[in-house]
């Protein structure tokens, strides 16, 4: 502040004397305001002072306290009253400046601003979870992340149960070997590095992880009562789970050469077509993993002499065709005999089964077959 004295004075062709004032002017100093840079040192010590878009709020002060002081910025949402409000920030790692207007008691004005930069925070976007089905010793899976203010980017697996094409791209082939008798579960995490642009990112470093889970599929057998015998032939089938795959929550289709089907574990199934008969069967586990087996049921036609009640019980003659009925052990007997009698062969007949008498009533028969060999 400057005062200055100045003197004037008039004088009058009129008598009298003449007329002297002096007056003083006060020049005041334009104000100097200076932003107190401290609280903004948190990471660096010089402008562009770096925050990260997850600090706390900041409280901005300067040499001239109190009112008269109006603080701004042009980023959107910078600046509120007196406060840095870092998080509301949405422009990221571009820098900018805050301003600080004061006007002193006398209308002189001053200004000063600080250059900063708002680091946004590190972000990884992955896939969800990945369940797949076994489908041999090594296998493969696609994977994929996307990053948000991260230059640098890393993949691993824990555990290493596998390898990456490229553990550095983000979108990578990974590799690995999983056991065939029960589920497993890998664990993938994505890492980003602190790198943006040619500045550090001064936000913490993201990891995300996400499971790859494999499960086995069904490791079985088909197993039966007897896979071969004289038309007809009853079967019973079962399956026999050789690994950790739950039978009892898994589903079964079984498939006939006759066109026949079934969807228990354990069926029955009658085979009259002569010849080879496939069976199929698709065994899916709860995690719809299935694996198909098959096997063949044989049927002997009846086409000779020989007679077969059992494929084990075999009894050899020389007639071309001889069609009875086998009486059942216990109460229960043959009802009727239905045969072509070929003279000269009937005492062979006996011999060779023991007949009931022609017509005995009945609860139940057991077919037996005879051929000629």
């Amino acid at each position: 502040m400057v005062t200055l004295n100045i003197s004037y004075g008039t004088s009058t062709t009129y008598p009298g004397c003449p007329t002297f004032r002096d007056t003083n002017i006060t020049i005041q100093g334009l104000p100097v305001p200076k932003i107190n840079t401290t609280p903004l040192t948190g990471y660096v010590n010089n402008a562009p002072f770096v925050q990260c878009e997850l600090d706390a709020d900041i409280a901005l002060t300067s040499n001239y306290p109190g009112s008269g002081g109006k603080w701004s910025s042009k980023q959107s949402g910078a600046v509120s009253g007196s406060t840095f409000t870092v998080g509301s920030v949405t422009t990221h790692n571009k820098p900018f400046y805050i301003n600080f207007d004061y006007t002193n008691s006398f209308g002189c004005k001053g200004k000063d601003s600080v250059l900063v930069e708002v680091h946004g925070k590190q972000e990884i976007n992955l896939n969800p979870d990945i369940e797949l089905c076994r489908t041999g010793d090594a296998m493969m899976v696609d994977v994929a992340a996307s990053v948000v203010n991260a230059s640098d980017f890393t993949w691993w697996d824990y555990g290493k149960k596998g390898t990456f094409a490229d553990a550095k791209d983000t979108t990578t082939t990974f590799t690995f070997s999983t056991s065939a008798d029960s589920t497993e579960r890998i664990l993938i995490v994505a890492s980003t590095e602190v790198i943006v642009g040619t500045s550090n990112n001064v936000c913490p470093y993201k990891e995300e992880t996400f499971f790859i889970t494999i499960h086995p599929k069904p490791k079985a057998e088909i197993v039966a009562d007897t896979l071969n015998g004289c038309n007809p032939v009853d079967v019973n089938f079962g399956v026999n789970m050789l690994n950790k795959v739950d039978a009892t929550t898994s589903s079964y289709a079984w498939t006939y050469a006759d066109g026949g089907l079934d969807n228990i574990q354990s069926p029955s199934h009658q085979f009259t077509d002569d010849g080879t008969n496939q069976v199929s069967l698709t065994i899916t586990s709860e995690h719809n993993c299935d694996t198909t087996l098959t096997v063949n049921v044989e049927v002997y036609p009846i086409t000779g002499g020989l007679v077969c009640s059992r494929p084990q019980q075999q009894h050899h003659g020389s007639i071309a065709q001889v069609p009875v009925q086998q009486p059942i052990v216990g109460s229960q007997c043959v009802e009727q005999y239905n045969y072509r009698k070929h003279l000269g062969f009937w005492r062979l007949i006996r011999a060779l089964m023991t007949l009931p008498p022609k017509k005995v009533p009945c609860f139940s028969t057991q077919p037996i077959q005879v051929r000629m060999t």
